[in-house]
């Protein structure tokens, strides 16, 4: 996330909640909210807030580092339906709303006491969960070993593989790093221009998708 404003010299705070994804106005999703990720993998400050009820993230933006955050200390939290619907009257209509958007606040300080207030938000994000049955299976491949040269053809067999599946190639590199291209499954064109690999070994799986 990165904020493009004009002279802005002092740190700012980056507020994010977890928005509904419906045809009406963008306002806090009731059933989700955003939760606070800590590990040593996470490198961004946050701390979390409750206003007005919502469950909010205060992430810092600083000058030197050019008002961006990198936003890998938030998830998506589920909440039980029971609770929100004792809590705050919802009705089974906001059970199938599993739809939510990543929701992005931050407040600049103006002259004269002012605050001007920008907000975005993300695409839609599908929040429901597939059953087992539903997950592509990669039953055999063709081959398991090539020239680096490329130029030969490689076989999936399996189980519900649709047009928006991917196959993601893994190569170890340098250290505990791993080189990965994701191709879709039916993008040949991918497939010739973008993956050139070194002499070694390298694993595959297959996912649903985003």
């Amino acid at each position: 996330m990165e904020l493009f404003f004009t002279l802005i010299l002092k740190p700012l705070s980056l507020q994010m909640f977890i928005g509904t994804a419906d045809e009406r106005s963008l306002r806090p999703h009731a059933f989700y909210q955003v939760h606070r990720i800590t590990g040593k993998m996470v490198g961004t400050a946050s701390q979390e807030l409750v206003l007005a009820g919502t469950k909010v993230l205060e992430i810092p933006l600083h000058p030197e580092n050019g008002m961006t955050a990198n936003i890998d200390c938030a998830g998506i939290l589920k909440l039980r339906n029971s609770d929100i619907e004792l809590r705050k009257g919802e009705t089974d209509i906001g059970r199938k709303n599993t739809r939510v958007k990543l929701v992005f606040r931050v407040h600049i300080p103006q002259g004269g006491g002012k605050v001007v207030s920008v907000q975005t938000a993300s695409i839609p994000i599908e929040c429901s969960q597939r059953s087992a049955q539903e997950l592509p299976v990669v039953e055999s491949c063709s081959i398991t070993s090539c020239s680096v040269e490329g130029g030969e053809e490689l076989v999936l067999t399996g189980a519900n593989f649709l047009p928006e599946s991917k196959v993601i190639f893994l190569e170890k590199g340098p250290g505990k790093k791993h080189l990965k291209h994701s191709l879709v499954i039916d993008s040949f064109e991918e497939w010739e221009a973008g993956l050139r690999w070194r002499p070694g070994g390298s694993t595959f799986c297959e996912c649903a998708g985003q």
